[in-house]
């Protein structure tokens, strides 16, 4: 995050890499003041940004760029996670649905009761492998 100075009107004039004398106030790169500073170094009538200035941008471009690919990554884990969990839920409700007589099964498309009669055949088979082991407890 940058550190900057600022002018008599609360402008950002400056900014910089680590804390300076006159520039203490750190601002996250996202902040409006921060931008409205980027924008203003870049106006064609203003002098061309010097290479502390240009390497500054950078670094609060890569800065905000990791941050939003990190909240991607983050947030797709998060719905990769919610599919899993949706898919249980679609699953028992079409078995509730189907055992009141609700639906038929055959109401399904082809392909979703071929997903649906494979799920459930796994986990017929998960229960029958977990109905086989004993616990220690269970050893006589």
């Amino acid at each position: 995050m940058p550190f900057v100075t600022r002018n008599e009107a609360g402008d950002v004039v400056a900014m910089y890499h680590s804390a300076q004398s006159t520039a203490s106030e750190e601002l996250p790169a996202e902040h409006p003041d921060v931008i409205k500073f980027m924008q203003s170094a870049t106006d064609e009538s203003a002098a061309p940004p010097s290479a502390s200035e240009k390497d500054l941008l950078a670094e609060v471009i890569r800065n905000v760029v990791s941050e939003q690919q990190s909240q991607i990554s983050h947030t797709l884990d998060e719905l990769s996670s919610s599919d899993l969990d949706m898919a249980r839920v679609v699953e028992d409700l079409i078995e509730v649905l189907i055992q009141k007589q609700i639906i038929m099964s055959t109401d399904l498309p082809a392909i979703a009761m071929e997903k649906y009669t494979n799920r459930q055949s796994l986990r017929h088979k998960i229960k029958a492998i977990d109905s086989l082991i004993v616990e220690e407890k269970d050893i006589i």
